[in-house]
């Protein structure tokens, strides 16, 4: 709140000093005990009164603290000792979105002095105390980066502290943390005055059209009535109603989900400055958009009017302002409202509701003013920019150079000041692809001290797991693509009472609370939402290591399963691979089928997909009356993933229980898979092969390929030819060893031990196998890579093989070692008060 709103005991007279204040922000998503945070001086200010913000319209007890440099530094965060106690005691809590007020400190005014670093602890014995967590929309943000600030202080992102009081054992510290509130201080310097100078700095502007009106009362017309009602009554009479209506077109045109049809809408906004310099009534000034229809959806402008209400009034026209200054009836109203100021460096942002949105078509010009009821506004002198000239750009919009007015509410020719930069943000809609939702669930029971409340436990769990999920999002390849290739971000994390997992108290003095923790994903339409729900559920484990950080949790929930499924389509006709749409019909018909199978189980099926296609033109023999005739045969063999998820135990074998569902009802299969597209109609059969614990090989295609006839006769000359050559070689080795001495003792040695060699090498089972259960191979590992090199599978392709099917086991020692290095990032310790092991 400004200075002539409420008066604080202490505080100076407007006379003597001039009285500012520094607003942070009320707009919480968290809550706790407690906030540190460091301000930085930049001129000397006496600091005389705090507003805390909670939620709740009880009383509270509050305690405020203040120290010398860093809250990093002295060991602050441990140590109650080395703060100075400003003001303690109890206060009535305004409630939502207003600031409780706390003044006449115990050790009176706070003197800073200039360029001083000074740390602020600022804690209730409740977690009522109300704050901002800012890592999800400023994700670069660090401890100690500057968030508000005005001329004479700025203050620092800061840490909340999940404990109270604080102590040498106080451990639960959260890094990126905005403390809501407004500090109110003076500086000894002149105040400037609310009212516009009768005498101007700068001469009027001859850039702008002369006036074609007076200081005289106007008898022309003004603005056409608005269908807004007006959420307060205006404070200066208006002129006399318009007798015709002023651009119609401008109320009459289509919002953008008219325009639009059923396209997605993206919020987006263009910012200017908020360097202020200047400022009276109000700032006009012109937007243009550039290839796409835009709508524009509200203002924030820049008062320096913090804590007390303002009285807002945009009006609007389509085309350049120039020539209309000053002309009422050129523009329409589409708004009017009293808002909050937000104070100096801020933007006081009109709400949508209040605000008739106006949509530009492309490479259009549309003008907007802005006024107030008091010389409140503020803008920025231009030098080097004319007027109309872009002074801030994106992709969308630009935001042209524009005026600035001295009355209210029209300006008269004298009182017009040009060039002027608006200090604001203008914020707008734009058609963009449609983001789909996606939420991943974890279930834990966790063991915790009875002093931790549920709410407090809901908190910091939601917090962990946004943390974790946050840093997997840019430290694991697969998900880094995710965000790249699908739009893929995390846009909540929140956490309740779970009810479907058995909860157990393990020691005395702790209870156990089910939790439900819920990550809620946006993302792009190319990737299904039981794709994403799969693999985020794969990382299950890193969740459960997050959440272990402070508590003893043991997840509970679902646990991913995952098999191949191959089937051979075989046909008559010439056999193609399925294009991509034919693919993803085929998906989702294998996914629907399974899905309607799996129904009243504890299996969920969530999604499938095609991972190889291999096809094989060949010609085979068949018999008929002793005469031989070749027929063409075709196939088509289609190797899908099959992922889902279920809550164990017991533990199942998802490979066979898709398999089994499957041939218990092979007819609705094959009817769903030919329904699914035309392309199987030509198919003749759908089979599905023995499931294997190795992808699919996709054998060479061989177009026109020879008749089994004579592939046989291949074959048996290949077997002559190789065992005369082995008889041929067999004889004269023999010969040649019979000259040496001992020649019988040695070959009946050496029999022997080829005899024992080959016998090392265990035949390799057939017999199918869960892809999951992790016995993949026999235990003889050199035997395996034997057998498989005489089926001419290079070393190469069985150490692909070898990895795709042990992922489970990589991935768990992958993610112990990520959690080593990781561990600093979850929570702020004592051991870990350097400046930089703070920063990560």
């Amino acid at each position: 709140m400004s200075s002539n709103s409420w008066s604080m005991g202490g505080s100076p007279s407007v006379e003597e000093s001039c009285v500012l204040e520094l607003e942070t922000t009320y707009k919480d998503n968290l809550g706790s005990f407690a906030n540190m945070f460091d301000i930085v001086t930049y001129h000397s200010i006496d600091l005389y009164a705090l507003e805390i913000y909670t939620d709740i319209v009880e009383d509270i007890f509050y305690a405020i603290y203040t120290k010398p440099n860093s809250f990093k530094e002295d060991g602050a965060m441990n140590d109650l000792s080395v703060w100075t106690l400003v003001k303690e005691g109890s206060a009535k809590g305004r409630g939502f979105g207003n600031g409780t007020p706390i003044r006449d400190f115990d050790i009176g005014n706070l003197t800073i002095d200039a360029n001083e670093t000074r740390a602020f602890y600022v804690t209730l014995n409740s977690t009522d105390l109300r704050y901002r967590n800012i890592t999800g929309e400023m994700p670069d943000a660090k401890v100690g980066d500057m968030f508000a600030k005005n001329e004479d202080l700025g203050l620092q992102i800061g840490i909340s502290v999940g404990e109270y009081p604080l102590t040498s054992n106080t451990t639960y510290f959260f890094g990126e943390r905005v403390w809501s509130g407004t500090m109110y201080y003076n500086v000894n310097r002149p105040c400037p005055s609310r009212a516009p100078s009768m005498v101007s700095s700068d001469a009027p502007s001859g850039s702008v059209a002369p006036s074609i009106l007076s200081a005289i009362p106007s008898l022309i017309p003004s603005i056409t009535p608005t269908t807004i009602i007006s959420s307060s009554p205006s404070l200066v009479p208006s002129f006399a109603p318009s007798l015709t209506p002023s651009f119609p077109d401008i109320t009459i045109r289509p919002d953008l989900t008219t325009e639009n049809g059923d396209a997605c809408h993206q919020s987006d906004s263009l910012v200017t400055a908020f360097d202020a310099g200047t400022g009276a009534y109000g700032s006009m000034f012109s937007v243009t958009s550039k290839e796409e229809t835009i709508q524009v959806t509200t203002l924030s402008f820049h008062t320096d009017y913090g804590g007390g209400n303002v009285t807002a009034i945009v009006y609007t026209k389509i085309g350049d302002f120039v020539g209309h200054e000053n002309e009422p009836s050129a523009w329409t109203k589409i708004s009017q409202s009293t808002l909050r100021g937000s104070g100096k460096g801020h933007g006081s942002t009109i709400r949508k509701d209040d605000f008739q949105s106006v949509i530009l078509y492309p490479n259009e010009t549309v003008s907007f003013y802005i006024s107030l009821t008091t010389a409140d506004i503020r803008y920025t002198k231009l030098d080097g920019v004319e007027l109309g000239d872009s002074v801030a750009s994106n992709s969308y919009l630009d935001i042209n150079a524009g005026i600035g007015l001295a009355d209210y509410p029209f300006a008269s020719e004298y009182f017009i000041y040009s060039p002027r930069l608006f200090n604001g943000i203008v914020h707008f809609d734009r058609r963009s692809a449609c983001l789909s939702e996606t939420n991943v669930t974890y279930s834990f029971n966790i063991n915790h001290i009875v002093d931790v409340r549920e709410s407090e436990l809901f908190e910091l769990v939601a917090n962990l797991c946004d943390q974790v999920a946050r840093m997997l999002m840019v430290s694991d390849d697969k998900l880094t693509n995710l965000r790249v290739e699908h739009d893929m971000s995390l846009d909540m994390a929140s956490a309740k009472k779970g009810s479907n997992i058995t909860c157990a108290i393990e020691t005395s003095g702790y209870v156990c609370t089910p939790v439900e923790i819920t990550l809620k994903f946006k993302h792009g339409d190319g990737i299904r939402d039981g794709k994403l729900r799969h693999i985020w559920r794969v990382f299950y484990p890193e969740i459960s290591s997050g959440v272990n950080t402070l508590f003893d949790a043991h997840y509970g929930g679902e646990t991913p399963v995952q098999t191949n499924l191959n089937l051979t389509l075989t046909t008559s006709s010439v056999a193609a691979e399925m294009p991509n749409a034919t693919a993803n019909a085929f998906e989702m018909a294998v996914l629907n089928f399974l899905k309607e199978k799996m129904k009243g189980t504890a299996i969920k099926v969530l999604d499938a997909e095609v991972t190889a296609q291999a096809v094989r033109n060949v010609r085979y023999l068949a018999r008929d009356d002793d005469s031989v005739n070749g027929r063409p045969m075709a196939t088509l063999d289609i190797s899908t993933i099959i992922v889902g998820e279920y809550r164990p135990p017991p533990q199942i074998d998802f490979s066979g229980v898709v398999e089994d569902a499957i041939d218990a009802d092979e007819q609705s299969f094959d009817e769903e898979i030919r329904r699914a597209d035309e392309f199987f109609e030509v198919y003749d059969s759908i089979d599905v092969v023995e499931n294997v614990t190795k992808p699919l090989e996709i054998p060479d295609t061989q177009e026109n390929s020879q008749s089994i006839s004579t592939t046989l006769i291949i074959i048996l000359v290949a077997v002559l030819v190789g065992f005369f050559i082995f008889v041929g070689g067999y004889c004269y080795h023999r010969k040649k060893a019979k000259k040496r001495k001992g020649f019988d003792d040695t070959f009946v040695k050496g029999s022997d031990a080829l005899k024992e060699e080959r016998s090392f090498f265990p035949r390799i089972s057939t017999k199918r196998r869960s892809l999951n259960n992790g016995s993949i191979m026999d235990d003889n590992m050199s035997a395996v890579q034997w057998t498989m090199s005489t089926a001419d599978m290079s070393q190469a392709d069985y150490g692909e093989s070898q990895r795709d099917y042990s992922v489970n086991y990589e991935m768990d020692s992958r993610r112990e070692d990520f959690y080593d290095e990781a561990q600093e990032s979850y929570r702020f310790n004592e051991s870990a008060i350097d400046d930089e092991a703070y920063q990560q």
